[in-house]
C-alpha cells in the first residue's frame, strides 16, 4: 500500500506540473491551478486504487498457491 501511495504520487505530481505548465502558456493563471489540481486528483485516486487492488490480487494469488501445494 505504501508503495502505491509513492508511486500515485511521483505520477500525479508530475502530470499536475506539466499540465500547469501547458495551462500557463495557453489560458490564466488560476485555470492553469484549477485544471492542474483536478487533472493530478484524478490521476493520483487511479494510480493508488490500481496499485493497491494489484497488489491485493498478488496477495491473494501468492496466499492460494502456497496453500494449495
Amino acid at each position: 500500500m505504501a508503495a502505491a501511495s509513492a508511486l500515485a504520487f511521483v505520477v500525479s505530481e508530475t502530470i499536475d506540473a506539466f499540465i500547469y505548465a501547458w495551462l500557463m502558456r495557453r489560458r490564466s493563471r488560476a485555470l492553469a491551478m484549477i485544471g492542474s489540481n483536478v487533472a493530478g486528483l484524478a490521476v493520483d485516486s487511479v494510480v493508488f486504487v490500481a496499485g493497491t487492488l494489484s497488489a491485493g490480487l498478488g496477495l491473494i494469488l501468492v496466499v492460494a498457491v502456497m496453500t494449495a501445494g
